[in-house]
């Protein structure tokens, strides 16, 4: 089944009423339709893709030697070093928790503060050297970095150091209709906003609406969000440094009960149905947003839609899930037949 014929089937089935999709590489297409879509919305909540971009630009800056590694996080930003073990870059690029925390309100506001490990504890996102969760925490931190390296707000870096054509800034913005930016009619509502159109579901949203930190603020279209990856990844695959990218890195911690690269998460090969990949990752935001990357064929796969998980039960998230490698698989079906 093709692509379009995947998403116009999902579509039908209820699983989202809107979707957009760009692949960009040996494949390179683009579909987008849907009841809001028809309507002249394209703008779509990106959820927690807004923290693979964050992390995307720090991979390209250390990339291009404007930071590294290994630098240690107070470098950039003053903290108080909690058990003397300060940590560093690529630490917080694991995209799991790492153990403690900051209060990074205050150290945006330039202010040293302790670390809350009541963060840490009340959600269960593990303890360092043992167990690691997903969380949102470590991508703010690399957002305060920038803004401090920068000076400037998260946007306005992202605008200027990761979008390669100036004229996509209308089509990556955070929560632009929550500041005015965009109106609502252009912005495809999410399932749990019908109602209220144009207003994000994301839990953190009003947080994230005042302060542009990374962890859900932006909306943008698959087309916009597709280019600005694959050049990117483009980039590290040249210098080698997306080798790198594409492995666990936690092992170097000694940890091994989770399969997350530097800020994205390595496929499980069933997904895969027997496909002959090299270096695929994954990249899942809150609402039903996905994007796919691998170096061999060369594949940048983003799509957007307005379902959102957290609703959902553990049967549609697996029947949504199905869909994604679906269409995954359908992309490499066509791009090995090139």
């Amino acid at each position: 089944m093709s692509v379009q014929n995947l998403f116009e089937e999902a579509q039908k089935q209820g699983l989202f009423t809107d979707f957009d999709i760009h692949i960009e590489g040996e494949v390179s297409e683009s579909y987008s339709g849907g009841v809001s879509v028809a309507e002249g919305a394209r703008l779509f909540d990106i959820a927690s893709l807004t923290k693979a971009c964050t992390h995307l630009l720090v991979l390209k800056l250390i990339d291009e030697g404007k930071l590294k590694a290994t630098d240690s996080f107070s470098k950039y930003v003053s903290v108080r070093q909690h058990r003397g073990d300060d940590r560093e870059i690529w630490h917080f690029l694991s995209y799991v928790a790492q153990g403690y925390g900051f209060d990074y309100e205050a150290l945006r506001a330039g202010v040293r503060s302790e670390p809350f490990k009541e963060v840490l504890t009340s959600s269960g996102f593990g303890v360092w050297g043992r167990r690691f969760k997903y969380d949102n925490i470590a991508s703010a931190y690399l957002a305060i970095l920038l803004e401090q390296m920068f000076r400037a707000t998260l946007q306005q870096i992202f605008w200027e150091k990761l979008l390669p054509d100036k004229s996509y800034a209308t089509e990556f913005l955070f929560h632009p209709v929550h500041r005015g930016i965009v109106s609502p009619s252009l912005v495809v509502p999410t399932s749990s906003d019908i109602v209220a159109r144009g207003l994000v579901h994301d839990p953190l949203s009003r947080q994230n609406q005042e302060t542009d930190l990374s962890v859900a603020g932006l909306f943008s279209t698959a087309k916009v969000l597709c280019q600005v990856f694959h050049e990117a990844v483009d980039r590290l695959i040249a210098s080698g440094h997306y080798d790198e990218l594409s492995q666990n890195q936690l092992t170097k911690l000694g940890i091994r009960e989770n399969v997350y690269g530097l800020g994205f998460d390595l496929p499980n090969p069933k997904s895969l149905q027997g496909y002959t990949v090299e270096g695929p990752l994954i990249f899942a935001g809150w609402t039903g947003c996905r994007l796919f990357f691998s170096k061999q064929p060369r594949l940048t796969i983003c799509f957007l839609t307005n379902r959102v998980l957290c609703g959902d039960t553990l049967e549609s998230r697996s029947q949504f899930s199905g869909f994604f490698w679906d269409v995954v698989r359908a992309v490499l079906f066509e791009a090995t037949k090139k």
